[in-house]
């Protein structure tokens, strides 16, 4: 039937006799699989780690862990049975592979092996019932994303639904490193369009988001790491002749290669929105149509392998979707070339990758005649030119809506990813972006070198509003830059720094800039809303009274009072004193709509004089002293009444001192208040005696 799709100009033929050119990017590594075998897929886990299966006797692994030194083994004993699908590794010992059945006899079943020990030992986790029962059961691929959780992806083959007819993808999901399997059902996934299926390896993921190449030349896709599927486009992408291969750089942006028509000349097409329409991608000779793989952590994407014309063996980069590709290697397909065929690749970034080619133990230091090769930017074999600092300044940042000057040397050639082919070139990204360039010297020597250009954006944040009582401290905070300038100053304590304390009287917004790394970033506004302050005012009856009598004070402006001690310490809006001396009175109101305080204060004037203990200093009967004091006094009496008490009051009426009297001769120690002027009254409950009190 269909199945493992392979460019044919790739067949293994003439690997004897080799070019000992060595390449300037990549190194070859012996695989240590079988002579005249190729590396046909490969699962890279880090920049150490790399699994890879032999394509020629179906049944061979290779291995590294610390990207140089490859050991090889039999991951299968059954050579005649099954043919690979594809690995997926997830660390230096655990790999799972996918393995069909050559015959895709009604009985036969294919396989999932699995290793935890570096491929010394390989256990089948198929299921009974998985991938049998028909001629068309088949695995095309499988993925795992850790050592928990992974996705087998086989043709159309049964249904999960027993009274269905139709015939639907064969689909598994575990959650358990495959010691249980469960099937995607009918009903999250698309009907086959014209006897549809898959191609081994042709798949991708980025994030939870998976894209599978069709032997139709479609591409299936699921966005919740495949619960449900569906095909973005149902018409046709360009690749009618097969889908081989699938790289998507994020959940859009994507590029897709294959044949335009069964047996025809390669294509490759590229999508914009997830895969519902495709563009082709102009095939010249800069393009490697072998193997594609994203560059992580930039927009690349890498090529390999044989131009669309089939004559010339290729590495080339693009940054833009496709649309233009710069060459960074190139050599003639011929039987002394065949070192450079590289069938297979993953980049991990743009310093470092891996791809699988044809291999020759006879001579494993020839490019890529030990069967696997990395990309690995500083390896100059061959190539005494180096690549010096492409740009004048470091780090590589650059303020946002600012460019920045990009400089290469030690060549005599330039393209960069920008398409520009001078030694220097001024960029303006608008967001963090790769660069590269390539060259070459005169004598044909080929170097290329990357960097990664950082847009330097930010925003000020702080609290955005607030609405306080005039007057009150609000302690403002501002995060997001490095450096930060406050305006305008009214009511500030600072206009530099992370934190000001504001204290306005009246509404006003302040401004907040700040820079970052140098860079001028997004000031933030932190507006003021200042809330009404009741009007309280105080009014009464009268304004002097006798001593001995009563006046009512009322509190107006607010809903809610309190008043000063000399008031009882009263809440309620009316209060009634009897003062024996003139005395003064406060009181706070607040609303209920908002918590600001308002304040009013009265003094009632008390004319006369009262019986008993009287109202001047004079009195031979009390005595305060030393006056003025440091707040040691004496209090002496003549007469002392049981009940007798003192009271120490400040400027505005507020009770700061009360005591009981026992003895005719009192000490009091005020030297905890503050230096002023008080009022010491002294009452038996029926008179009172009032003296000032001066505390220096």
């Amino acid at each position: 039937m269909k199945k493992q799709l392979f460019t044919l100009a790739l067949g293994v033929a003439s690997l004897g006799a080799f070019s000992q050119t060595p390449s300037t990017i990549w190194q070859s590594y012996n695989s240590n699989a079988a002579a005249n075998t190729y590396i046909q897929h490969l699962s890279v886990v880090d920049t150490n780690t790399v699994w890879g299966l032999d394509g020629n006797q179906y049944n061979m692994f290779t291995r590294t862990t610390d990207g140089a030194n490859y050991h090889a083994g039999m991951f299968n004993t059954d050579t005649n049975t099954y043919n690979i699908a594809g690995i997926s590794a997830v660390s230096a010992n655990t790999a799972y592979i996918a393995c069909f059945n050559k015959a895709q006899n009604a009985g036969n079943q294919g396989q999932i092996l699995q290793t935890t020990n570096g491929g010394n030992s390989w256990t089948n986790m198929v299921s009974t019932g998985m991938y049998t029962g028909s001629t068309v059961a088949f695995i095309d691929w499988v993925h795992f994303w850790d050592a928990n959780n992974g996705i087998v992806f086989g043709d159309p083959n049964g249904h999960s639904v027993p009274t269905s007819t139709v015939t639907m993808w064969e689909i598994y999901r575990t959650h358990n490193g495959g010691t249980t399997w469960t099937r995607v059902p009918d009903a999250n996934l698309p009907a086959p369009l014209n006897l549809d299926g898959g191609l081994t390896s042709s798949y991708t993921t980025w994030k939870h988001f998976i894209w599978a190449g069709t032997f139709n030349g479609l591409v299936l896709a699921s966005a919740d790491s495949g619960k449900t599927w569906t095909y973005p486009n149902t018409t046709t992408i360009g690749l009618d002749g097969g889908c081989n291969g699938v790289a998507f750089r994020d959940s859009i942006h994507g590029l897709a290669w294959g044949s335009a028509t069964s047996g025809g000349a390669p294509a490759t097409v590229r999508t914009a929105d997830g895969g519902v329409t495709w563009t082709p991608v102009t095939m010249t000779t800069s393009v490697g149509v072998n193997a594609i793989s994203t560059i992580p952590k930039t927009k690349g994407y890498m090529s390999v392998g044989l131009d669309s014309t089939l004559t010339t063996l290729i590495t080339s980069v693009t940054y833009d979707d496709g649309a233009t590709w710069n060459v960074l290697e190139t050599a003639p397909n011929t039987a002394t070339n065949n070192p450079k065929r590289m069938i297979s690749l993953q980049m991990v970034d743009s310093l470092n990758g891996w791809a699988g080619n044809f291999s020759d133990t006879s001579n494993i230091y020839a490019q890529g005649k030990g069967g696997m090769n990395r990309f690995h930017l500083g390896h100059k074999k061959g190539c005494p030119i180096g690549m010096t600092s492409i740009t004048t300044s470091s780090p590589f940042n650059v303020c946002q809506g600012n460019s920045i000057t990009l400089n290469a040397s030690g060549l005599n050639t330039y393209t960069w990813s920008t398409s520009a082919t001078t030694a220097s070139v001024s960029v303006s990204p608008t967001v963090t972006t790769s660069y590269s360039v390539a060259g070459t010297t005169t004598a044909g020597c080929s170097n290329y070198d990357v960097v990664n250009v950082t847009v330097v954006t930010g925003t000020v944040t702080t609290v955005s509003t607030h609405t306080v009582c005039g007057g009150v401290n609000t302690t403002l905070h501002a995060a997001g830059a490095t450096t930060y300038s406050w305006s305008p100053s009214t009511a500030l304590t600072a206009t530099t720094g992370t934190v000001s304390v504001a204290s306005p009287t009246a509404s006003i917004t302040y401004t907040v800039t700040g820079t970052k790394n140098s860079c001028p970033i997004t000031p933030a506004t932190i507006a003021f809303t200042i809330k009404p302050t009741p009007n309280v005012s105080i009014s009464t009856n009268t304004t002097s009274i006798a001593c001995g009598t009563t006046a009512t004070l009322t509190a107006n402006g607010a809903t809610s009072y309190n008043w000063s001690a000399t008031a009882s310490s009263a809440t309620t809006a009316a209060v009634a004193v009897t003062p024996t001396v003139t005395t003064s009175y406060s009181v706070s109101g607040t609303n209920t709509v908002n918590t600001c305080i308002g304040t009013a204060s009265f003094t009632l004037t008390v004319t006369g004089a009262c019986s008993g203990i009287e109202n001047y200093s004079n009195n031979a009967g009390v005595s305060v002293y030393p006056n003025p004091s440091n707040g040691l006094v004496t209090l002496t009496l003549s007469n002392l009444d049981a009940g007798t008490a003192l009271y120490v009051t400040n400027m505005i009426g507020q009770e700061v001192v009360k005591a009981t009297v026992k003895d005719l001769t009192t000490n009091f120690d005020f030297s905890h208040l503050q230096k002023g002027v008080y009022f010491i009254t002294v009452t038996n409950g029926k008179n009172k005696h009032v003296e000032k009190l001066i505390i220096q």
